[in-house]
């Protein structure tokens, strides 16, 4: 979707909104906001629609009151408050329907407030201070982060010599991964802070830290030893002076034992 098509997609959907006698606010989130970063043709509409008290599965359970409706190939309830809506395009939408009270429930970071008929400002101010102390407050200790990074690697290639590929794959280059990034963003200096999400470390990664976001890029091209034995060794050039959690010793045994394998193959 394009920027004229996506903002006017925008448009409809919050006259749509304000015409509903139940709506009491509408807040974008993510890049629908445009609070600093534009969408792009892969942007989906992030939004939550606040109602009255009583009605929010009437817009959970129900398509009407969004625009070009007739195009909806599919439509599921995500969890107890999110929807997902997907068109014949592929352009989907996510959002989550609260009452104002529910709405704390929410983490946000980045939002504009579209319709405001119930005091919403406030409430939505108050969930980005939530959000911006759980973000802080939720910070995993680095000897657990890199303890869990590198026994992920241990076991994801175990479970590829064993011939569990897919479950090898998850645990390095999804679960490894995840820990990898969560540790790079508490200790190194980012390229770009302002590409950082304080709720999901993964997004933009390669904007904050070009030259790593490229290397984990390639590696993850890799075969996930191939991939294990490349993190190893971006995990060491950024943590090894770090005498505080840097394992040395689980470093080279989990080294060891792939490479071990590898030449037995």
């Amino acid at each position: 979707m394009q920027l004229s098509q996506f903002r006017d997609f925008t448009r409809r959907l919050s006259e749509n909104l304000n015409n509903h006698p139940h709506i009491l606010g509408f807040v974008a989130v993510g890049s629908m906001a445009e609070d600093g970063r534009l969408p792009d043709k892969w942007s989906d509409h992030d939004f939550f629609v606040i109602t009255e008290e009583g009605m929010q599965d009437r817009y959970r359970q129900n398509t009407d009151w969004i625009p070009d409706n007739e195009k909806i190939v599919f439509s599921f309830q995500e969890t107890e408050h999110g929807v997902k809506v997907i068109y014949d395009t592929g352009h989907l939408l996510e959002f989550a329907v609260f009452s104002p009270d529910e709405l704390f429930l929410a983490r946000i970071n980045s939002c504009s407030l579209l319709i405001d008929k119930a005091d919403i400002r406030e409430r939505v101010d108050r969930v980005i201070g939530e959000t911006n102390r759980w973000s802080a407050s939720n910070v995993a200790g680095s000897r657990y982060l890199a303890g869990q990074f590198l026994t992920n690697l241990l076991v994801g290639a175990g479970r590829h010599f064993r011939g569990e590929k897919i479950s090898g794959f998850e645990f390095a280059k999804v679960h490894g991964l995840n820990h990898f990034i969560k540790l790079t963003a508490k200790h190194i200096q980012p390229d770009d802070p302002e590409a950082l999400d304080n709720i999901s470390p993964l997004r933009r990664f390669e904007q904050a830290y070009t030259t790593i976001g490229e290397r984990i890029n390639h590696l993850l091209t890799l075969e996930t030893p191939a991939y294990c034995l490349g993190m190893l060794e971006i995990f060491s050039e950024h943590f090894s002076g770090n005498t505080d959690f840097y394992p040395g010793l689980l470093v080279q045994a989990v080294r060891n034992t792939i490479e071990k394998e590898l030449k037995n193959e």
